[in-house]
């Protein structure tokens, strides 16, 4: 499978399928140029808008993934002699 590809009404995007909603939504004219300029001028409305919500879907991730790192001992076990020589066994 490609990238991108169509089967009846089904899109598939890397191999998975993916639902879209037609939405009309008001969006600032100043903030959609603003993003389009940190995009890509030649960026059309909905691959600015798409690309927004992806970069911050991935920056929520991303700090769930650190909060989840700070508040956890990841190396806990590492610093346990018998749990490290148990791992040996």
């Amino acid at each position: 499978m490609g990238y991108i590809e169509c089967q009846g009404s089904e899109i598939y995007f890397l191999g998975k399928v993916i639902l879209m909603t037609k939405t009309l939504i008001d969006i600032p004219e100043d903030l959609m140029e603003a993003a389009r300029a940190v995009i890509g001028k030649n960026a059309t409305k909905a691959e600015t808008v798409r690309t927004a919500l992806q970069e911050m879907v991935q920056r929520h991730r991303q700090r769930t993934a650190v909060d989840w790192f700070t508040e956890t001992d990841v190396v806990a076990d590492l610093r346990d002699s018998e749990v490290r020589a148990s791992a040996r066994r």
